[in-house]
């Protein structure tokens, strides 16, 4: 007898897997492969006709890990086998105190020998530029078909240790934000990246990072000499995409949202990406051609007011200096009067009533004096509450003209942040990649983003 073992089927002729009497087949991770056992299945049915090609087809999607699908010739039915036991002895890669345990039982001519006979690793620039040496490239992991696979360029030193992808996976939705409010109708594209989420987790891309900017070019294949890291269960199950998917739109609707400027007073908000300071340029640009009809209206508004306030104040000034010149004749006849009488008395001359009347009028200017001192502070008081108003009035108007003119630059005018969320029923995520992260791994083991 013969066994044929093979990873790819699609490589076979059909005619030859007919011929096969007992088939064990497992997952079978492209559609390509699928189809061409399929067709050799039913070309190995093909005399008894008791072939379902839609019965095995679901039966090859559908298989687990470790588990078989055996068909016999002589059997009418399929049978589902589950290896019992999946055992490597192979202890994996040496440690540095194994590696040094080898070396001492290994004479020092062998070492010699087996290192000048030991074909050099090839160089590759890869995305540093310069030539660099690494260990040959692991076994890529096969992921579910259908399933897209990035890689994202890595650059830095090419002597920082070898190069090791790991996964992680990648998110795309166009998100739109509508608010009629303040007339926004945008679209944005979104990218997002995380590490391979736990099957557990509530939100599998929280933490997620987005590409800031473009995204980066991303390759289609990997570097040639690097290695890949273990891919966790959760990536080998198609399903697990969908639900990715479906998160990553519940995700976004959640966290996502852009943040306007909006100018109440002028009635004008800013654009999504709008900066405050470009929306205060767009402010002043704005509203620098009509700031001048504006303090127009102002100075109308206030000059009747001001004009009708400065003539009450220029007669307030006119009643106080008419006062004080009353105040000071009165003061001069009635100083005179004193004067006159007190002559009278002291030269010896008998009173008269001519002398005693001059003492009369004396003493009644002494009391206008004092009315009309009275009337000069009535007149003053009048006169500086007035004026007083005035500058005030005045004081009003220069700040009014102020505010109008401040628009003419956006820096005072008064903004309200305003925050739009994406609209639900147009979010719809891109189908998840899978997205292979570069690291530098060095030889103690660390390791460092090399993206």
């Amino acid at each position: 007898g013969v066994v044929l073992a093979t990873q790819n089927p699609v490589d076979l002729d059909y005619k030859g897997l007919g011929n096969a009497g007992t088939w064990l087949l497992g997952r079978l991770q492209t559609d390509r492969d699928k189809m061409r056992v399929l067709d050799g299945l039913e070309s190995a049915a093909a005399a008894a006709g008791s072939f379902n090609r839609a019965t095995y087809d679901n039966l090859l999607s559908n298989l687990k890990n470790r588990c078989f699908l055996m068909i016999n010739a002589k059997e009418d039915k399929p049978t589902l086998l589950t290896t019992r036991w999946c055992l490597s002895y192979l202890a994996g890669p040496v440690t540095r105190t194994q590696i040094a345990t080898l070396k001492a039982s290994f004479p020092a001519a062998a070492v010699a020998a087996s290192k000048a006979s030991a074909p050099g690793p090839a160089p590759s620039t890869g995305g540093g530029g310069a030539p660099r040496t690494q260990v040959p490239s692991a076994n890529r992991p096969m992921v579910p078909s259908g399933v897209t696979e990035l890689f994202l360029p890595w650059r830095g030193s090419p002597s920082d240790g070898r190069l090791e992808y790991r996964p992680a996976i990648l998110g795309s939705s166009r998100v739109h934000y509508v608010d009629a409010k303040n007339g926004v109708d945008a679209w944005e594209e979104v990218k997002v990246w995380s590490p391979v989420p736990d099957e557990t987790a509530s939100d599998p891309w929280d933490g997620a990072k987005s590409f800031d900017g473009d995204a980066p070019e991303f390759e289609k294949s990997p570097d040639a000499t690097a290695g890949f890291a273990s891919m966790p269960a959760a990536v080998s199950k198609p399903k697990a995409f969908a639900t990715w998917q479906k998160a990553l739109e519940e995700h976004l609707y959640r966290v996502r949202s852009v943040t306007l400027w909006k100018a109440p007073d002028l009635k004008l908000a800013s654009t999504p990406g709008e900066t405050e300071k470009d929306f205060r340029a767009r402010i002043a640009k704005v509203a620098g051609g009509t700031v001048e009809a504006e303090v127009a209206d102002v100075e109308k508004k206030w000059t009747s007011k001001l004009t009708t306030l400065s003539d009450r104040v220029r007669a307030a000034q006119q009643r106080v200096d008419r006062e004080k010149a009353q105040k000071k004749q009165s003061w001069i006849s009635t100083i005179l009067g004193i004067l006159m009488a007190a002559v009278m008395m002291f030269t010896g001359k008998k009173t008269s009533a001519g002398s005693m009347s001059r003492a009369g009028s004396a003493a009644k200017g002494m009391g206008r004096m004092g009315k009309e001192s009275q009337d000069v502070a009535m007149a003053e008081e009048s006169a500086e509450v007035l004026a007083k108003r005035l500058t005030e009035m005045t004081a009003q108007k220069d700040a009014e003209i102020a505010v109008v003119r401040a628009k003419a630059d956006g820096s005072s005018v008064a903004l309200v942040e305003v925050k739009v969320t994406p609209r639900k029923s147009d979010l719809v995520a891109s189908p998840v990649a899978l997205l292979w992260t570069p690291y530098r791994v060095s030889a103690d083991g660390s390791a460092s983003p090399a993206f």
